[in-house]
């Protein structure tokens, strides 16, 4: 019993008579691709890519879906930009599609950045021819991405694959048929009715961005879901050049493309007619480049932050290829390419404008004139020494605050020493003279009055020196503390007094 849910149960297997089932190449939602040797091959090297379709797990429909897609291919018949179609096998378990086998898709290359800037025209111009040459045929692809171009690793050999939803109606009724990124917004919104060959050149346009930037322009053709469509719906053309730099001729295929709507066989004309892809960089763009990096070495006066993107300048000469952008970023998600997320590549680089939030669809204001010098972030270097000054004089005034708490916050001291009466004075006189010894001569108690007044005369002139001096220290701790000449404080023991 054969298992779909393993891929390694058909290995070893025989199909028909004459091929082996060698390896996995790849897995998809309905089927299988192995690696096939053929015993009828004159070359033991030579292996074919084996598409197995297992019928438990498909209806009868989605079964009726993949003959019809092997049956367009037939009818396609040979062309050197669509994989061959070389037999068919049907078992009662499986429907097996031989198909001559590549290295790679185009996909892969673009994510490993192995696709040279050179050879972007040629490899354009085989899908194209790939695509004219089945709209010719009356057969219209409808799932045109990078993963369904076959190449060679040198991209010599490119081949269009996978016609699983293709169809034979010039105008379908269909929506959501194919990949959201690549999609028509006609196919992908509510209308009636969509042009299939349009569609097809719609995708064609997407996978050139693919092609020139690594990125996909949007998620989905969708104004109210998607910023960057929305973007594109708004500008139209110009977020092209603002976001990538492309040239003016350039441009004026995209418009074609996007907005007029041409065929592929036009659009394939015109692209092939290019000379440059992106705008060169003018001597003005080069002065202004010197100048901001003269203005970046000194500090600034006033920092202000840059949000515009450069959006000019990429392949000055034919071969040239374009600036050192990091362009992979891919949807883990579901295998197909994603685009890297500028929040402020709408800026044009003559304007100032806040910077755009990361999910908030803004348009940026037409470029305005201006002979100033661009503006150019600032250095770290250069925000620090702005930001010196301001910190030594927080750190001045938090000193001086701490020094006004701390002296506030003293213990309060005992009170001064009372200056001595002149009522006290007389009593001390008096007890003195009560309780002198007896027998001492009236010359003596006399002379030691004298000398008793003498002291407390001393002592009265030191008392008022020490009060001028209480008073004094009190007037200037009071003010430095932030009383002021407000000495009331002084009663309540601001200075300590030692001795009498």
């Amino acid at each position: 019993m054969i298992d779909p849910a393993d891929p390694n149960c058909l290995l070893g297997t025989t199909v028909g008579d004459h091929l082996t089932l060698n390896r996995v190449l790849g897995m998809g939602s309905f089927a299988i691709v192995y690696e096939g040797a053929s015993t009828r091959s004159k070359d033991s090297n030579e292996t074919f890519a084996v598409k197995v379709l297992f019928k438990q797990n498909l209806t009868p429909e989605l079964l009726a879906v993949q003959k019809r897609e092997a049956q367009l291919m037939a009818d396609l018949g040979e062309h050197a930009n669509i994989v061959a179609l070389l037999e068919t096998y049907e078992t009662d378990e499986c429907f097996y599609l031989v198909m001559e086998i590549m290295e790679t898709d185009l996909f892969d290359l673009i994510e490993r950045s192995e696709v040279a800037f050179e050879s972007i025209p040629a490899v354009f111009d085989a899908i194209c021819a790939a695509v004219v040459f089945a709209h010719e045929k009356g057969v219209y692809h409808r799932d045109l991405k990078p993963e369904n171009v076959l190449v060679s690793a040198d991209l010599r050999a490119v081949k269009l694959t996978d016609f699983g939803l293709a169809t034979t109606d010039r105008t379908s009724t269909e929506i959501g048929i194919g990949s959201v990124r690549y999609m028509d917004p006609q196919c992908f919104g509510e209308q009636q009715e969509y042009d299939c060959a349009k569609n097809d050149a719609w995708a064609l346009g997407v996978i050139l961005l693919n092609l020139l930037t690594g990125q996909n322009p949007w998620v989905e053709p969708s104004k109210l879901t998607d910023r960057y469509y929305a973007d594109f719906a708004e500008l139209g053309i110009e977020s092209f050049r603002r976001r990538y730099g492309f040239s003016d001729e350039l441009l004026a295929v995209l418009h074609k493309c996007f907005i007029d709507r041409v065929g592929v066989a036009e659009l394939r004309a015109l692209v092939a007619g290019v000379e440059f892809f992106y705008a060169p960089m003018s001597d003005n763009d080069n002065d202004e480049e010197r100048e901001a990096t003269t203005i970046a070495a000194a500090p600034a006066p006033v920092p202000t932050v840059r949000v515009a993107v450069p959006t000019t300048a990429t392949t000055p000469t034919k071969t040239a290829t374009p600036t050192t952008t990091t362009f992979s970023s891919w949807a883990d998600d579901d295998g197909e390419m994603d685009y890297l997320d500028y929040a402020a590549y709408l800026t044009p680089t003559t304007a100032k404008v806040p910077a755009v939030p990361k999910l908030v669809c803004a348009v940026a204001p037409a470029p305005a004139a201006s002979t100033a010098a661009p503006e150019v972030e600032p250095t770290l270097d250069a925000v620090q020494d702005q930001q010196q000054p301001q910190q030594q004089q927080d750190k001045q005034e938090d000193q001086q605050i701490q020094r006004q708490v701390s002296l506030a916050e003293l213990p309060a001291p005992p009170p001064p020493t009372p200056a001595i009466s002149r009522r006290n004075r007389n009593r001390r006189q008096a007890v003195a003279a009560a309780t002198a010894p007896a027998g001492r001569s009236n010359d003596k108690n006399t002379s030691n009055n004298n000398t008793n007044i003498n002291n407390i005369n001393n002592n009265n002139a030191a008392q008022a020196a020490t009060e001028l001096v209480r008073n004094t220290i009190g007037r200037l701790q009071c003010f430095l503390a932030g009383v002021g000449e407000n000495i009331s404080t002084f009663d309540r023991g601001v200075v300590y007094v030692v001795g009498g």
